[in-house]
């Protein structure tokens, strides 16, 4: 299928659990829809499938009556930016995204959005889907699983049904409402999970009620990972920059198996020495420095072990 990408706003962060001063990783997601131009690394990303001509959703201005601005103007994503929505229509647009290495394990992860919606009641509505196998199954995102437990509010529940007995956003919202779930990952279930798309989908029946639809911005998903022992991954890259091409959020990680201790050096093309600095703990922030364009080499010395290559900045 073809798809319209989406610029996403991505966020990087390393932390520490204070209980357990436990290395996490922290990646947020913005969605705003006000750039449509923009790419960011092909492991997040935001899709509408342009091959179904019956897709009703689009980027940009709303002119409606009801859905007459952006919450976060100009754009939205609506449910046909002008016109009411069709009878007998089932459109969708979706957001994929997979943990940055193996030894990063889930703990949780929150969607959260701002939307409005105008729908017959208990005919047609919006909803969300969750698929961990790429999109070939889909699961009712409130009703998913795989999280050791889901918290809902503020959300649809599984009374607030649509046509075939689907748990939906239906009816009419009073105005602009904030939309928030967020999944707890046990930590047996942490390892089982290495990708993930989310689905919007938006229905209706076979009656014409001259309903506007969903409107929905500024889309927010906040993941928590955490380091597994990554000595335990033999087979792993010894040195990974996430995300690369670097971003100002981009890290270095070190499968630090003997618990050395490194120095990083980073050339430019000319060879110039642009950086020399201790990395602690296997992670190193370096999206915290401001590089020019182009093609950097770097070099990892431990006690025991170097490591070499390069990263570009765009």
């Amino acid at each position: 299928m073809k798809y319209l990408i989406i610029s996403v706003l991505l966020f990087v962060a390393i932390i520490r659990c204070i209980s357990q001063n436990v290395p996490m990783l922290l990646i947020q997601m913005g969605y705003s829809f006000d750039d449509i131009n923009i790419m960011w690394p092909d492991t997040y990303y935001c899709e509408i499938d342009t091959l179904n001509v019956n897709n009703i959703w689009q980027i940009g201005i709303p002119n409606k009556q009801y859905f007459n601005s952006a919450f976060s103007v100009p754009n939205a994503i609506v449910t046909d930016l002008n016109y009411t929505y069709p009878p007998n229509n089932h459109s969708t647009f979706q957001f994929s995204f997979k943990k940055p290495a193996p030894y990063f394990n889930w703990i949780n992860m929150r969607l959260q959005f701002i939307h409005k919606f105008d729908t017959d009641s208990l005919y047609d509505g919006g909803y969300v889907e969750i698929s961990y196998d790429g999109g070939q199954t889909w699961t009712n995102i409130i009703n998913d699983t795989n999280p050791g437990g889901i918290n809902t509010a503020p959300f649809y529940s599984a009374n607030d049904t649509i046509i075939g007995g689907i748990p939906a956003f239906t009816g009419r919202s009073n105005n602009w409402q904030v939309a928030s779930l967020m999944s707890l990952w046990s930590y047996e279930n942490s390892f089982t999970v290495d990708s993930c798309v989310i689905r919007f989908n938006f229905i209706s029946d076979s009656i014409d009620n001259g309903r506007e639809g969903w409107m929905i911005d500024d889309i927010w998903f906040e993941v928590y990972y955490y380091f597994d022992d990554i000595s335990e991954y033999n087979d792993m890259k010894e040195v990974t920059i996430f995300p690369n091409p670097l971003t100002e959020t981009s890290v270095f990680i070190i499968n630090n198996r003997n618990k050395e201790k490194y120095y990083i050096i980073i050339y430019d093309a000319l060879g110039i020495e642009m950086l020399h600095s201790v990395v602690n703990d296997g992670y190193f922030q370096i999206g915290r420095y401001k590089f020019d364009k182009g093609v950097y080499f770097y070099k990892l010395i431990g006690d025991e072990r170097k490591y070499s290559g390069r990263f570009m900045v765009k």
